[in-house]
């Protein structure tokens, strides 16, 4: 790995924190478990109640006063160009790289996208797109999906597109085959009223592409087959928001149909949802768009528990078919996302052998420290 490491990360939410985005929360875990010997600095947006400079498992940290993300942007820049780091990575930001690069002639600087979302032509037009993914030394992707995206898009060697999977802390999560598990499922279960219930379970931002309705839609169908099956949705239209938007007030119309068995949950902070995991039967993320990686599906995983998905983007590199769950086609959601619930909620010996290979898989590829491993590789080969 290079002497010095810089990460710019979009300036969105505060960093570390439990109600950050999963961008925020990749670089924060990720560079914390890279060479310890290598000196490494995030760059953020400072929040009330943070410190200007700190220092965090071996990762030092600025902060940066600005009202607004062209100031923040600029800030970076003159924070880069004093520190001269040997690599310079840049978050989910593709329209700054042309301007870190300008100022920073002997630095290798890298773009990580987490989505095709910064890329899209609503963001960023195609031409001002090619112009900056061409003037990064590298580009780092989460998923193969991402990387093909890219290429076909873009006229890009395809060696630059690097491929690192995102990863959990395992040992947040807990298997419900285990007796610690198994306490805190029934201590869950318990606190929400559901006791001897069998939780489905949806986490996520609640935007139509993520397909809520098809799980709602589909709850006539669980309730006919597994009486006891209750419908928790855990999460908010935005990060931290809570707002009800025309699409979320579709969806409480659909679950109030159902109110003893449909529960919503507002946003929680990521150190909560390890508990709503344990408590589940199955995760269902019935995405109806492509998902870059989709790290809802490694979290349920970690946690022993079988995933219903949608064969969307980078789901299909996370979830194996039959063995960690289902993977349903999109088109397949509106008639067979039903079936393959209560497939999952009437066999207890597959959920168990799905929940354990899913556990292995996790351990085996998903975790910070095995995402770090890659990334240290990629960094020592390629700067």
């Amino acid at each position: 790995m290079s002497r010095s490491c810089m990460w710019i990360v979009p300036g969105s939410f505060p960093i570390p924190s439990a109600r950050s985005s999963s961008v925020e929360r990749a670089v924060h875990e990720t560079v914390s478990h890279l060479n310890p010997s290598a000196r490494k600095l995030i760059v953020s947006r400072r929040f009330p109640g943070q410190a200007g400079k700190k220092r965090i498992h071996g990762v030092e940290h600025l902060r940066l006063r600005a009202p607004h993300r062209p100031m923040y942007c600029r800030k970076a820049i003159t924070a880069a160009s004093a520190y001269q780091p040997s690599l310079l990575q840049i978050e989910n930001r593709p329209a700054w790289v042309s301007k870190f690069k300008k100022k920073l002639k002997r630095t290798a600087v890298w773009l990580s996208l987490h989505s095709t979302t910064f890329i899209d032509s609503s963001r960023l037009s195609a031409a001002r797109t090619q112009i900056e993914l061409a003037a990064a030394d590298r580009i780092l992707v989460n998923s193969c999906y991402l990387k093909h995206q890219l290429l076909n898009r873009f006229e890009l060697p395809p060696d630059k597109v690097l491929v690192n999977y995102l990863g959990v802390n395992a040992n947040q999560f807990v298997s419900r085959q285990t007796l610690q598990g198994s306490k805190r499922r029934n201590e869950m279960l318990e606190r929400l009223g559901y006791c001897g219930k069998q939780l489905v379970l949806f986490v996520g931002r609640l935007r139509e592409q993520k397909g809520v309705h098809h799980l709602l839609e589909a709850v006539p169908h669980i309730l006919a087959c597994c009486p006891d099956a209750v419908v928790a949705v855990v999460g908010s239209p935005y990060y931290n928001r809570n707002t009800l938007t025309p699409y979320v007030a579709n969806l409480h119309r659909l679950g109030n149909r159902y109110p003893h068995a449909v529960r919503f949950v507002p946003y929680v902070s990521h150190h909560e949802l390890p508990n709503w995991y344990a408590a589940a039967d199955v995760c269902v993320v019935p995405s109806t768009h492509d998902e870059a990686f989709g790290l809802v599906n490694v979290e349920a995983m970690a946690a022993g528990v079988p995933v219903v998905a949608a064969a969307t983007g980078g789901i299909s590199e996370v979830i194996v078919d039959g063995e960690t769950g289902i993977l349903l086609a999109p088109e397949q959601l509106q008639h067979s996302l039903a079936e393959a619930i209560v497939t999952i909620l009437s066999n207890a010996k597959i959920a168990a052998v799905m929940g354990e290979n899913g556990m292995r898989r996790v351990a085996d590829q998903f975790t910070w420290e095995a995402s770090a491993k890659r990334l240290q590789a990629l960094y020592d080969q390629y700067v």
